[in-house]
Protein backbone atom coordinates (compact mmCIF):
# COMPACT_ATOMS: atom_id res chain seq x y z
CA UNK A 1 0.00 0.00 0.00
CA UNK A 2 1.29 3.30 -0.86
CA UNK A 3 -0.27 4.71 2.13
CA UNK A 4 0.34 8.06 3.44
CA UNK A 5 0.14 9.03 6.94
CA UNK A 6 1.69 10.58 9.94
CA UNK A 7 0.50 12.41 12.93
CA UNK A 8 3.22 14.26 13.59
CA UNK A 9 2.26 14.06 16.93
CA UNK A 10 5.44 15.31 16.62
CA UNK A 11 7.18 15.86 13.30
CA UNK A 12 6.21 18.34 14.01
CA UNK A 13 8.22 19.78 15.39
CA UNK A 14 5.26 21.78 14.82
CA UNK A 15 1.83 21.03 15.89
CA UNK A 16 0.25 18.20 17.63
CA UNK A 17 -1.34 15.85 15.29
CA UNK A 18 -1.29 15.55 11.52
CA UNK A 19 -3.98 14.01 9.36
CA UNK A 20 -2.92 12.85 5.91
CA UNK A 21 -5.49 12.63 3.15
CA UNK A 22 -5.01 10.59 0.01
CA UNK A 23 -6.16 7.67 -2.11
CA UNK A 24 -5.53 4.01 -1.41
CA UNK A 25 -5.94 1.32 -4.05
CA UNK A 26 -6.30 -2.32 -3.07
CA UNK A 27 -5.42 -4.47 -6.07
CA UNK A 28 -7.02 -7.49 -4.44
CA UNK A 29 -9.02 -8.26 -1.33
CA UNK A 30 -6.75 -7.41 1.61
CA UNK A 31 -6.69 -8.74 5.15
CA UNK A 32 -5.42 -6.16 7.64
CA UNK A 33 -4.80 -6.82 11.32
CA UNK A 34 -6.63 -4.27 13.48
CA UNK A 35 -5.46 -3.64 17.07
CA UNK A 36 -8.27 -2.61 19.44
CA UNK A 37 -7.96 -0.16 22.33
CA UNK A 38 -7.69 -3.19 24.64
CA UNK A 39 -4.75 -4.61 22.70
CA UNK A 40 -6.74 -7.39 21.07
CA UNK A 41 -6.34 -8.16 17.39
CA UNK A 42 -8.92 -8.86 14.71
CA UNK A 43 -8.66 -9.19 10.94
CA UNK A 44 -10.55 -6.68 8.80
CA UNK A 45 -11.18 -7.22 5.11
CA UNK A 46 -10.65 -4.43 2.58
CA UNK A 47 -12.21 -5.37 -0.80
CA UNK A 48 -10.35 -4.56 -4.01
CA UNK A 49 -10.96 -0.99 -5.14
CA UNK A 50 -9.93 2.62 -4.58
CA UNK A 51 -10.68 4.45 -1.33
CA UNK A 52 -10.38 7.95 0.03
CA UNK A 53 -8.09 7.32 2.97
CA UNK A 54 -7.29 9.38 6.05
CA UNK A 55 -4.19 8.34 7.99
CA UNK A 56 -3.46 9.56 11.50
CA UNK A 57 -1.44 8.50 14.50
CA UNK A 58 -4.03 7.35 17.02
CA UNK A 59 -1.24 7.01 19.61
CA UNK A 60 2.56 7.09 19.73
CA UNK A 61 2.71 3.50 18.50
CA UNK A 62 -0.43 3.07 16.39
CA UNK A 63 -1.44 4.33 12.97
CA UNK A 64 -5.10 4.57 12.03
CA UNK A 65 -6.22 4.15 8.42
CA UNK A 66 -9.79 5.22 7.63
CA UNK A 67 -11.00 3.89 4.28
CA UNK A 68 -14.10 5.36 2.61
CA UNK A 69 -15.42 4.14 -0.72
CA UNK A 70 -17.28 1.38 -2.52
CA UNK A 71 -20.10 1.80 -0.04
CA UNK A 72 -17.84 0.95 2.91
CA UNK A 73 -16.28 2.75 5.89
CA UNK A 74 -13.42 0.72 7.35
CA UNK A 75 -11.10 1.79 10.18
CA UNK A 76 -7.90 -0.14 10.82
CA UNK A 77 -5.37 0.58 13.56
CA UNK A 78 -1.93 -0.80 12.79
CA UNK A 79 0.46 -1.32 15.69
CA UNK A 80 4.00 -0.05 15.11
CA UNK A 81 7.06 -1.66 16.72
CA UNK A 82 8.02 1.72 18.20
CA UNK A 83 7.14 5.40 17.91
CA UNK A 84 10.34 5.94 15.91
CA UNK A 85 9.65 3.25 13.32
CA UNK A 86 7.76 5.66 11.09
CA UNK A 87 9.71 8.84 10.19
CA UNK A 88 8.11 12.13 11.17
CA UNK A 89 9.98 14.29 8.68
CA UNK A 90 11.91 12.86 5.74
CA UNK A 91 12.93 9.25 5.34
CA UNK A 92 12.15 5.79 4.08
CA UNK A 93 9.58 3.43 5.57
CA UNK A 94 10.41 -0.25 5.85
CA UNK A 95 8.06 -2.22 8.09
CA UNK A 96 8.30 -5.98 7.49
CA UNK A 97 5.23 -8.08 8.20
CA UNK A 98 7.30 -10.05 10.71
CA UNK A 99 7.65 -6.89 12.80
CA UNK A 100 4.18 -5.34 12.51
CA UNK A 101 2.18 -8.57 12.62
CA UNK A 102 0.45 -7.63 9.36
CA UNK A 103 0.01 -9.92 6.37
CA UNK A 104 2.09 -7.58 4.19
CA UNK A 105 5.34 -5.65 4.25
CA UNK A 106 4.84 -1.87 4.27
CA UNK A 107 7.39 0.12 2.27
CA UNK A 108 7.69 3.69 1.06
CA UNK A 109 8.94 7.14 2.00
CA UNK A 110 7.84 10.52 3.30
CA UNK A 111 9.11 13.91 2.10
CA UNK A 112 8.57 17.20 3.91
CA UNK A 113 9.18 20.75 2.69
CA UNK A 114 9.10 23.80 4.95
CA UNK A 115 8.65 27.39 3.67
CA UNK A 116 8.29 30.74 5.42
CA UNK A 117 6.10 33.75 4.71
CA UNK A 118 7.02 37.43 4.98
CA UNK A 119 7.66 38.95 8.41
CA UNK A 120 4.61 40.76 9.79
CA UNK A 121 4.14 43.16 12.69
CA UNK A 122 1.10 44.02 14.75
CA UNK A 123 -0.53 44.27 18.15
CA UNK A 124 -2.21 41.36 19.94
CA UNK A 125 -4.09 40.79 23.16
CA UNK A 126 -2.26 39.16 26.05
CA UNK A 127 -2.46 38.62 29.80
CA UNK A 128 -0.05 39.59 32.54
CA UNK A 129 0.23 39.21 36.29
CA UNK A 130 -0.16 42.25 38.53
CA UNK A 131 -0.39 42.70 42.31
CA UNK A 132 -2.89 44.62 44.40
CA UNK A 133 -3.56 45.11 48.08
CA UNK A 134 -6.71 43.55 49.50
CA UNK A 135 -7.96 44.10 53.03
CA UNK A 136 -10.48 42.25 55.21
CA UNK A 137 -11.69 42.57 58.80
CA UNK A 138 -10.82 39.62 61.02
CA UNK A 139 -12.72 39.20 64.29
CA UNK A 140 -12.16 36.88 67.25
CA UNK A 141 -14.82 35.13 69.37
CA UNK A 142 -15.14 38.21 71.63
CA UNK A 143 -15.97 40.48 68.72
CA UNK A 144 -12.62 42.20 68.65
CA UNK A 145 -11.80 43.02 65.03
CA UNK A 146 -8.77 44.22 63.24
CA UNK A 147 -8.04 45.00 59.63
CA UNK A 148 -5.76 42.58 57.75
CA UNK A 149 -4.19 43.50 54.41
CA UNK A 150 -2.12 41.45 51.99
CA UNK A 151 -0.70 41.64 48.49
CA UNK A 152 -2.32 39.21 46.04
CA UNK A 153 -1.61 38.42 42.41
CA UNK A 154 -4.25 39.14 39.77
CA UNK A 155 -4.37 38.39 36.04
CA UNK A 156 -5.08 41.35 33.78
CA UNK A 157 -5.78 41.66 30.06
CA UNK A 158 -3.46 43.80 27.97
CA UNK A 159 -1.75 44.37 24.63
CA UNK A 160 1.66 43.61 23.24
CA UNK A 161 3.55 44.40 20.06
CA UNK A 162 4.55 41.30 18.09
CA UNK A 163 6.64 40.32 15.10
CA UNK A 164 5.91 37.00 13.41
CA UNK A 165 5.76 34.97 10.22
CA UNK A 166 3.95 31.84 9.11
CA UNK A 167 5.73 28.53 8.68
CA UNK A 168 4.11 26.17 6.19
CA UNK A 169 4.94 22.47 6.04
CA UNK A 170 3.93 20.31 3.08
CA UNK A 171 4.27 16.54 3.28
CA UNK A 172 4.05 13.77 0.71
CA UNK A 173 3.77 10.14 1.71
CA UNK A 174 3.97 7.14 -0.59
CA UNK A 175 3.47 3.61 0.70
CA UNK A 176 3.16 0.16 -0.82
CA UNK A 177 1.85 -3.06 0.66
CA UNK A 178 3.91 -5.95 -0.61
CA UNK A 179 3.46 -9.67 -0.11
CA UNK A 180 6.32 -10.99 2.06
CA UNK A 181 9.18 -12.71 0.25
CA UNK A 182 7.84 -11.39 -3.05
CA UNK A 183 7.76 -8.20 -5.09
CA UNK A 184 3.99 -8.38 -5.65
CA UNK A 185 2.40 -5.03 -4.72
CA UNK A 186 -1.13 -5.64 -3.46
CA UNK A 187 -1.97 -2.10 -2.39
CA UNK A 188 -0.63 1.43 -2.72
CA UNK A 189 -1.33 4.83 -1.28
CA UNK A 190 -0.32 8.40 -1.98
CA UNK A 191 -1.28 11.35 0.11
CA UNK A 192 -0.37 14.87 1.06
CA UNK A 193 -0.72 17.15 4.04
CA UNK A 194 -0.28 20.90 4.40
CA UNK A 195 -0.39 22.91 7.59
CA UNK A 196 0.78 26.29 8.83
CA UNK A 197 1.73 27.67 12.19
CA UNK A 198 2.49 31.15 13.45
CA UNK A 199 6.11 31.60 14.52
CA UNK A 200 6.84 34.58 16.76
CA UNK A 201 10.13 36.37 16.15
CA UNK A 202 9.51 38.96 18.87
CA UNK A 203 6.89 39.51 21.56
CA UNK A 204 6.96 42.80 23.42
CA UNK A 205 6.01 43.45 27.01
CA UNK A 206 2.34 42.97 27.83
CA UNK A 207 0.78 46.09 29.33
Amino acid sequence: MRSLFICLASLMLLTGCIDLNGNFTAHEKLSLVHTTIFGNEKVKKVPAGTYKTLVTFSSSEKVKLSFKGNGKDIDVKIKLPSRDSFPRGNGRIDLPASVTGQRYDIQGFIDSDVSYGATQRGRETCTYTDYETRCTNRCDDRGNCRRHCERVSVTRNGWQHVEYRYETTERFLKLEMVKPRSSAIVGNYRGTDRDSRKVYLHQGRCF
